[in-house]
């Protein structure tokens, strides 16, 4: 039996696998440009949130699922990633496949 064969096969899954997160948009096209802003907010945030090597290592991509105004009109995030509106979004951390490995809710005070 040829090996290289199964190994090769498998070797293009896994590469697949590890590129497939790449695909997906981090950010939702639909969102205003304040919304925009608030999503980038949250993913600065939720970066800085995965610390343990393990969480960096399986984390492949974060990607924005929603963002939901709060109806307060306020300054929300830090310079330079300040909106004109508090929102409360949604992040998720994506592994290999696209499969999603943790949920994060981000406000405008943190994640």
């Amino acid at each position: 039996m040829n090996l290289s064969r199964p190994l090769a096969l498998t070797s293009a899954l896994l590469l697949a696998g590890a590129f497939a997160p790449a695909l997906v948009p981090a950010i939702p096209a639909g969102l205003s440009a304040d919304e925009r802003i608030f999503a980038r907010h949250a993913l600065r945030n939720t970066s800085n949130l995965l610390d343990n090597p393990a969480q960096r290592l399986l984390t492949l991509r974060l990607r924005v699922v929603s963002v939901i105004p709060e109806g307060v009109p306020s300054d929300c995030g830090e310079l330079p990633f300040v909106s004109h509106q508090r929102y409360r979004g949604t992040v998720q951390a994506l592994t290999v496949f696209g499969i999603p490995y943790q949920t994060f809710s981000a406000t405008c005070e943190g994640v």
